[in-house]
């Protein structure tokens, strides 16, 4: 069909036209350019989720993880990051909420938690190996031992099982990136800015979001309402993915959201209980959430996490998840909620 001379010559962002002649010749590139991978969908490690939905993360799509207060939504992503990049593809994580380093320790305790061990890392016994370390190194200096000091190994020698966490962390090392998301700069363009970078290294990429209503959106005319800044920040990474997609790249998208007033004063809450607009039940292809549900007898927490939107397959089904706040873990296989 006739294009335009220069991509250009279209407004900033517009993809340029395609016929159906020309839409099957770009997936014919694809298929003789590109490797099965781009067509798999991604795992997420909990596996009635992957299940329900026909296999992992789908490119090109947006998930939301949301639930109410302290139940674990950051370490549930955090989880999936650490699943999914040792699967080899490439996990870009950018939270608003954390640095890196508070990441980094808590995707150590998940690497080191074991079903019916007796212990694992704790951000407390990482604190305690912290102190330990610094007064040996204080020790060895005063007494003029001048041997090079591998701080971290004796931090990881400290930990209960720490060599064991040290080395699982380690297998996914290359492909799981962490950044620290400024509330003022760190916008859907730098996003964009950082999947470039990923994509020299990996065709394959999940961005995760902690959280979305935190991302910022410039507005030079006017100032922008909480709802209007929520809306564009879903709807910039939902074109994200599906722009890097129709590159012939993989890429889902997988967002923290936060829940409105309203919903957490109830205790448990609902797709309708996200903070924003409309646009926040419908954007997403796939929504997660987590209520609490009591406690075990041995004190864990008892999360029902339910998808309550899946344009992959079935919705509306719940499964109950022991999540070991200590060690930041979610029990992969959940037991199914009867309907």
């Amino acid at each position: 069909m006739p294009a335009p001379e220069r991509k250009s010559d279209l407004p900033i962002g517009c993809m340029v036209p395609l016929n159906l002649e020309e839409a099957a010749l770009k997936l014919e590139g694809m298929l003789s350019t590109g490797s099965e991978d781009i067509f798999k969908p991604i795992p997420t490690g909990f596996s009635h989720y992957d299940a329900v939905m026909g296999g992992g993360l789908h490119s090109g799509d947006l998930h939301i993880v949301s639930g109410v207060q302290n139940i674990g939504k950051t370490a549930k992503v955090l989880q999936m990051a650490s699943f999914i990049a040792s699967q080899g593809v490439l996990v870009l994580v950018i939270c608003y909420e954390h640095n890196v380093v508070n990441l980094w320790e808590r995707l150590l305790c998940q690497c080191s938690y074991r079903e019916q061990a007796d212990e694992y890392v704790t951000t407390n016994a990482l604190q305690s190996a912290y102190i330990a370390t610094i007064r040996e190194r204080d020790r060895l200096i005063g007494q003029g031992d001048g041997r090079d000091l591998h701080l971290l190994d004796e931090v990881i020698s400290l930990l209960p099982h720490g060599m064991r966490a040290w080395n699982r962390l380690s297998e996914r090392a290359q492909n799981l990136w962490l950044v620290m998301g400024d509330g003022l700069y760190t916008t859907i363009d730098a996003l964009a800015q950082y999947l470039e970078i990923a994509f020299q290294y990996n065709n394959r990429v999940v961005l995760i979001i902690d959280y979305i209503q935190q991302i910022p959106v410039i507005e030079t005319e006017r100032r922008l309402e909480v709802e209007e800044r929520i809306e564009r920040a879903l709807k910039g990474l939902k074109a994200l993915a599906l722009r890097y997609t129709d590159d012939g790249k993989v890429l889902p998208v997988v967002a923290v959201a936060a829940v409105d007033e309203a919903g957490l004063r109830r205790g448990r809450v609902h797709v309708e209980d996200l903070w924003g607009n409309a646009t926040i039940q419908y954007e997403p292809d796939v929504v997660w959430v987590g209520n609490r549900e009591g406690k075990t007898e041995d004190g864990e927490t008892v999360i029902r996490w339910g998808i309550e939107k899946n344009r992959r397959g079935p919705s509306d089904l719940e499964f109950r998840h022991i999540y070991h706040g200590a060690a930041y873990f979610l029990d992969p296989v959940g037991e199914p909620v009867p309907e």
